[in-house]
């Protein structure tokens, strides 16, 4: 699963203090996440991206396996 944070394209205003929250759901296992900028609390689900410039935009993918 992959998540974008806005892009602040086409502005010249830049964004600051971004924050996103996607919880796993139950019987979904973390495994790992990777944020281009920022970090990722898997026990909050909360993607702490921070501040974006102008034309900029940052991912996170998280790795989750499904509970058997």
């Amino acid at each position: 699963m992959a998540m974008r944070a806005p892009s602040t394209s086409g502005s010249c205003l830049s964004a600051t203090g971004i924050t996103a929250s996607d919880v796993l759901p139950a019987g979904v296992a973390h495994i790992i996440d990777s944020a281009t900028q920022g970090s990722y609390n898997e026990g909050t689900g909360v993607w702490d991206v921070g501040n974006l410039d102008s034309g900029m935009n940052a991912t996170l993918t998280i790795t989750a396996q499904v509970d058997t």
